[in-house]
């Protein structure tokens, strides 16, 4: 009844929704994980609107970053910030292996794409469970890797770097500032992952955008 491109056109806006339905959902279960899924795709805006670039290439480029993740931690287990933003980065790459094999097709991917990459526009400021030791261990652990006790400390040093780069040359104050807010919404949002109860309620979630990237 359909020709090739129209079964092609049909299914893809299908799968597209169904990761836009899935992404919401997972707004609403994890704003955490939302945030590193949608900064993931934030972040790759420069890469995808760039015509200069071949988009078999930049498939080969984002390709290479989940390679890349995989090989530095080949022998640990992968965390949980680095899956979602592996996901972030497989829906990225269905979107422009969908984009170079039927422009039309991508059309829903495009839109799936714009409303996922408002949510990594920031994230939340410092609360007050940051200024105390956190409730998990694994937390505390990572916190003491950095020697110190609370989310707010680790915050605290971010900024104090920040503040030494501004007295440097301008350009590198100029940088400085574009990401400092960046960093500090990231590490918020990688530490509030850290939540192991709260991640059995979302991963499902996250799980099933991954098999619609697969």
């Amino acid at each position: 009844m359909f020709g090739r491109k129209a079964r092609i056109r049909i299914a893809a806006v299908h799968n597209a929704t169904q990761i836009h339905l899935a992404f919401d959902k997972l707004t609403s279960l994890s704003p955490a994980a939302a945030y590193v899924f949608g900064r993931t795709a934030f972040n790759a805006r420069e890469l995808l609107l760039t015509s200069l670039i071949q988009v078999s290439m930049k498939i080969s480029r984002i390709e290479a970053e989940i390679s890349d993740s995989a090989n530095r931690r080949q022998d640990q287990k992968v965390s949980v910030g680095q899956y979602v933003t592996n996901v972030a980065l497989r829906f990225i790459v269905k979107y422009l292996q969908t984009k170079q094999l039927d422009e039309e097709a991508s059309w829903g991917y495009a839109t799936a794409y714009s409303h996922i990459a408002k949510y990594g526009a920031s994230y939340r400021d410092l609360l007050p469970r940051d200024y105390n030791p956190p409730k998990y261990t694994q937390t505390t652990e990572i916190l003491k890797s950095q020697g110190c006790l609370t989310i707010a400390e680790v915050v605290g040093k971010i900024r104090t770097e920040h503040e030494t780069l501004q007295g440097s040359s301008q350009e590198v104050a100029l940088r400085a500032d574009e990401s400092i807010n960046e960093t500090i919404w990231t590490t918020l949002a990688v530490y509030d992952l850290q939540d192991a109860p709260a991640v059995a309620s979302w991963k499902p979630t996250l799980d099933l955008i991954d098999s619609l990237v697969a």
